[in-house]
C-alpha cells in the first residue's frame, strides 16, 4: 500500500490543470492484518487525500466481520461501502463468476468509469459524437437555449434544428445549485459550427475553433484552434466539444473510445490541422 502511495505521488495527473482522484484498491484474504502496520500507513495516505478501498476473498466476513476490524480501519469511511467482499478465493476459477464480480464491483471502485461500447450506442441513437472531449472554445458563444440548462440531447438537437454541425455542452447535472441555474449550458458559433466538425476519417479538426485570446494578437496561427485554448471547466470533465449526426450512417469514424479518450498525451493524432 504504501508503495502504491509513491506511485500515486510520481503521477503526472496528481497536480497541475487536470488532477485526478486518488484510490488504491487493496486485494487481501485478510488474514493477520492487525499484526501490520497497514492501518498507519493507511492513515497517511487518507490524511494526503486518497481513498482506499478492499477487495476481500473471505467466506466468513459476514457472519463474524469483528475478525476483520483493523481492515475496516483501514479503509476510507465508511468502511461498509469501501469493503467489497467476495467470499471465498476458491470462486475465482469460474469464469462467469469472475465476470460477475467484475461487473458488480467496478460501479462502486470506480464511480465514473464507463463502457465504452454503451457510449457509443448512446451517441448513435441520439445522433452525436464527441470531437474534443474536455475542450471549448470561448468565442463559441452562440447560445441555443438562452434561459435554462438542457440535456445533451436537447442541445444536440437544437443545433440539428438550427442547420449546425457542431455544439458545446456542460453537463451540469451533477452541481445541484447549476441544475437550477438560469445560464445556457449550449452553446455554437455562428460560422464555425456549421463546418464541418471532422475529416473524413472522422479525425477531430483544429479549423474550427479560430479564437485567439488577448495576449496572442499578432501571433494567430499559434493561438488559433482547440488544443492552445485552456482547459474545460471541471479538469475537462464536464464540457465537451460535439458534432452533429445526421443519421445512423454517420456512426463509426471518429467514435471509438480511443478516437476521444486521450490515453497518453499524442496532439499530433488528436487535434489535427
Amino acid at each position: 500500500m504504501k508503495l502504491a502511495g509513491e506511485i500515486l505521488d510520481r503521477s503526472p495527473r496528481t497536480g497541475g490543470d487536470v488532477e485526478a482522484s486518488k484510490k488504491i484498491v487493496v486485494i487481501t484474504k485478510g488474514k493477520r492484518a492487525g499484526c501490520t502496520v497497514v492501518k498507519s500507513v493507511a492513515a497517511e495516505l487518507k490524511e494526503a487525500g486518497v481513498m482506499i478501498d478492499l477487495i476481500l476473498f473471505s467466506p466468513t466476513y459476514e457472519s463474524n466481520p469483528s475478525e476483520y476490524e483493523a481492515l475496516q480501519e483501514t479503509v476510507s469511511y465508511p468502511y461498509h461501502a469501501h469493503i467489497h467482499t467476495v467470499g471465498g478465493l476458491h470462486k475465482i476459477v469460474d469464469y462467469s463468476f469472475r465476470q460477475q464480480t467484475a461487473q458488480s464491483f467496478l460501479p462502486h471502485v470506480c464511480p465514473d468509469a464507463f463502457s465504452p461500447r454503451m457510449v457509443y450506442r448512446e451517441m448513435c441513437s441520439g445522433k452525436y459524437a464527441i470531437v474534443h472531449r474536455g475542450r471549448t472554445c470561448p468565442n463559441w458563444s452562440v447560445a441555443l437555449f438562452k434561459s435554462k440548462p438542457v440535456t445533451l440531447q436537447q442541445c444536440r438537437d437544437a443545433a440539428a434544428e438550427g442547420g449546425y454541425k457542431g455544439f458545446i455542452w456542460t453537463d451540469v447535472s451533477a452541481d445541484p445549485e447549476s441544475a437550477k441555474s438560469t445560464e445556457p449550458n449550449c452553446f455554437t458559433h455562428a460560422e464555425d459550427g456549421k463546418k464541418d466538425q471532422v475529416n473524413a476519417k472522422g479525425g477531430a479538426t483544429e479549423g474550427t475553433c479560430s479564437y485567439v485570446p488577448d495576449y496572442g494578437k499578432g501571433q494567430e496561427d499559434k493561438y488559433k484552434g482547440w488544443l492552445p485554448q485552456e482547459l474545460a471547466a471541471g479538469s475537462g470533465q464536464i464540457t465537451t466539444h460535439y458534432r452533429v449526426l445526421a443519421d445512423s450512417s454517420e456512426c463509426g469514424a471518429g467514435m471509438r473510445g480511443r478516437d476521444y479518450l486521450q490515453y497518453k498525451w499524442a496532439p499530433k493524432n488528436y487535434f489535427l490541422k
